[in-house]
């Protein structure tokens, strides 16, 4: 789970995932642990949930589940591959390389924010991963409007209905 104050719950096959998976680019993992994050939505996906209310985007189905496992998957193998062997200073220069190849994949689009958006947890996600891999921070990016930790306006909330 990404912090002590997250709760899944499951109620006839419904699940409400809290932040522990959204429907969009809405993860914020400042405070959190991605590697363990991958291991609380493995946990989530084995409750077999028919209907997903996530904690941020519209409600889903089950594979929803799959989909944001599958981009911390990926978000951490090409932090790995691109940047854990490289300085802070050089390593940021990946960010949207890494961007654009989690962008490729139609499974995991949509958890990728867009550059300049008014919000844009992305290159705070890489640099949360890069400091889990290597024990390094990405210092340049703390100071990176994109980085607060609220965003200017309201995220849209799951399971609510018309």
């Amino acid at each position: 789970m990404m912090t002590n104050t997250n709760a899944t719950s499951v109620l006839a096959k419904i699940l409400f995932t809290g932040d522990v998976c959204v429907n969009g680019p809405y993860n914020y993992v400042g405070d959190g642990d991605v590697g363990k994050w991958v291991a609380t939505l493995n946990a989530a996906r084995k409750l077999d949930a028919k209907i997903v209310c996530t904690g941020h985007g519209p409600r889903s189905i089950g594979t929803v589940l799959d989909d944001q496992h599958a981009f911390f998957k990926g978000l951490r193998e090409q932090v790995g591959a691109l940047m854990a062997d490289r300085a802070p200073e050089e390593a940021k220069a990946q960010i949207e390389s890494i961007r654009a190849t989690l962008k490729g994949n139609p499974q995991i689009a949509r958890f990728v924010g867009e550059r300049g958006a008014g919000w844009d947890p992305f290159p705070a996600q890489v640099a949360k991963v890069y400091e889990e891999l290597t024990g390094k921070k990405l210092a340049a990016l703390m100071h990176e409007p994109q980085l607060a930790r609220l965003c200017s306006r309201p995220l849209p909330r799951s399971c609510v209905t018309s």
